[in-house]
């Protein structure tokens, strides 16, 4: 509503448009805390989901060994690249019974030459894997009489890191360290 006064039209204030100076800054107050949530809860998404990634491709692999030993009938070893389990995996078949023997190409059968990397994923072994994780004909263990535990933790140390466990009968198992909770070897 506007009125006359003078020569010059004035307008109530009800009658203006737009926002605010304040108004705006409360809106951008607000934007920036809600962004600040989300970015935060993404990056921690993203880190979760690349050590979930990690463990269930490993996990995989160390089935599959399991299943090509009793598939074959023969003893199955899996071997790290040169840089550790995070850089990729060789799979033959060893002729040595014993198994966790290198790679002999006049001898073994290739199965599967891996080669991955689980980028800022670190990886730590029982002492009996540190070399070798090998499946008897059986699917079973071929490790001693012991079990194998692989464990992996994220270099950025938000994450409480996972364990994959071998058992003697071959069979998987992971458990998952939450920041709160951490596996043990995951603290620094």
């Amino acid at each position: 509503m506007a009125f006359k006064e003078g020569n010059r039209q004035v307008k109530h204030a009800s009658d203006q448009r737009g926002f605010t100076l304040i108004e705006l800054m409360v809106t951008l107050v607000v934007l920036v805390v809600l962004l600040g949530v989300g970015i935060s809860s993404f990056n921690n998404w993203v880190v979760s989901t690349r050590m979930d990634t990690a463990t269930m491709n490993l996990a995989g692999v160390l089935k599959q060994a399991r299943s090509e030993a009793v598939s074959r009938q023969s003893v199955i070893t899996l071997a790290p690249k040169a840089g550790g389990w995070t850089e990729g995996l060789t799979m033959y078949t060893d002729t040595d019974a014993g198994g966790n023997t290198a790679y002999a190409a006049a001898n073994d059968t290739l199965i599967k030459d891996l080669e991955f990397s689980m980028g800022g994923i670190a990886a730590s072994t029982s002492a009996n894997a540190a070399a070798y994780i090998s499946y008897t004909s059986g699917g079973l263990l071929n490790e001693g009489n012991n079990e194998v535990e692989i464990i992996l933790c994220d270099s950025t140390e938000e994450e409480g890191g996972s364990s994959i466990t071998v058992n003697l009968v071959g069979r998987t198992s992971i458990l998952k360290g939450t920041e709160t909770n951490p596996l043990p070897s995951c603290t620094l």
